[in-house]
């Protein structure tokens, strides 16, 4: 084997990507964001507080424990915790697996023929095709069910081990461990092949493009759609954190009295917006300069709308049966649900017509399966 990676033999196999393994991938890499680094901290920081204090209390005052305003704080730090870990992993889990279900939906090909060699790896689907040169920033993660290439763009390929027969993991592990810079090799386990051949691909077909054409918003639209995508996002995570903003006052109030409570919440408050006026006002000063161009494709599963960039396109896809609204105005058409939302300036519409028939009847047909 170690001969044939000498004379740069190229491997060709057949990989796939189911929804398990497609989640898994997924939570790996949000393993090596920033975000998740940070939470992690925090989850740690409340976790030892609130272990810390019930030990001391146990120590040093046993009897506290009757008193129902003790108690009623150690419930609401653990009220915190729960917040904080578990509706957030909830959450998560539920955007991966519809993640990969639009995904599909919006045309995305995860069956391919996959080649390694020297130079690095790249994937073919019907969908399009992926490069990923061994570079000394490509990032590798060997796990026991698969190994992942990410690039510092974001782009990626999945090798799961179901996909892989002994032979190929072990040449590709051979050819990233020479090409690949030793910190960017991550090992969390050591691939577990158990394919006894390599993969035979089935046909998969893309679902049915209806109509596609471009978009590109003047001054006042991207303004305008600025404004309505800052005030749902703010609609949308407001609620958990006044939550969380209650449950802090609470616990000041229960040592310090009301006034410990009402300054407690107001600075919640104050902290809240202040986040996301630095996320959000920066944006919304860029939006009017910037030069953006969105491709607006309907297929027979979702609406697409495809923002072109120099490394990795950025998709915002919505599955007709998850659409909620498509209203038509004077000006556009607004295409949304709670959480995503697409507006559509009629003047960049050929046809306004045929549009209006393809809304039409996915939409009745949706509510005709409800």
């Amino acid at each position: 084997m170690e001969n044939e990676m000498e004379k740069n033999t190229a491997l060709t196999f057949g990989v796939g990507l189911n929804k398990t393994e497609y989640a898994l991938f997924q939570k790996t890499m949000a393993q090596f964001t920033t975000g998740k680094r940070v939470s992690k901290i925090i989850s740690l920081v409340i976790t030892a507080f609130l272990f810390l204090t019930t030990v001391d209390i146990l120590r040093n005052e046993p009897e506290a424990l009757k008193d129902p305003y003790v108690l009623l704080s150690l419930a609401v730090f653990a009220c915190l915790l729960v917040v904080w870990l578990v509706i957030p992993k909830i959450a998560e889990n539920r955007r991966i697996a519809k993640g990969y279900e639009d995904a599909v939906a919006g045309g995305q090909v995860f069956d391919g023929m996959v080649t390694v060699n020297a130079d690095g790896v790249t994937k073919v689907t019907e969908s399009g095709t992926v490069t990923l040169p061994f570079s000394r920033d490509l990032l590798c993660v060997e796990r026991t069910e698969m190994f992942i290439f990410v690039n510092r763009f974001g782009q990626g390929i999945v090798l799961p081990s179901r996909c892989l027969t002994a032979d190929d993991a072990f040449a590709v592990r051979l050819l990233a461990q020479k090409s690949i810079n030793p910190r960017f090799y991550v090992v969390k386990g050591r691939v577990q092949p158990t394919a006894a051949a390599r993969m035979e691909l089935s046909a998969v077909t893309p679902p049915n493009v209806l109509y596609t054409f471009a978009v590109q918003y003047d001054e006042k639209e991207k303004k305008a759609l600025m404004k309505t995508v800052i005030k749902r996002d703010i609609s949308r995570t407001a609620p958990l954190f006044f939550l969380f903003s209650f449950l802090l006052s609470v616990s000041a109030g229960l040592d310090n009295g009301f006034s410990a409570a009402a300054i407690t919440f107001w600075m919640a408050i104050a902290v809240f917006g202040g986040l996301k006026a630095l996320f959000w006002v920066p944006r919304y000063k860029k939006s009017g300069r910037s030069e953006t161009t969105l491709t607006v494709t309907f297929n027979e599963r979702a609406c697409i709308v495809e923002r072109k960039t120099e490394t990795v396109p950025h998709k915002v896809i919505l599955q007709w049966r998850d659409i909620a609204h498509a209203v038509e105005s004077e000006e556009a058409v607004e295409i949304y649900n709670n959480k995503q939302y697409v507006y559509i300036p009629k003047r960049c519409v050929g046809d306004m017509d045929f549009l209006r028939s393809i809304v039409n009847e996915k939409m009745n047909a949706r509510e005709r399966n409800e």
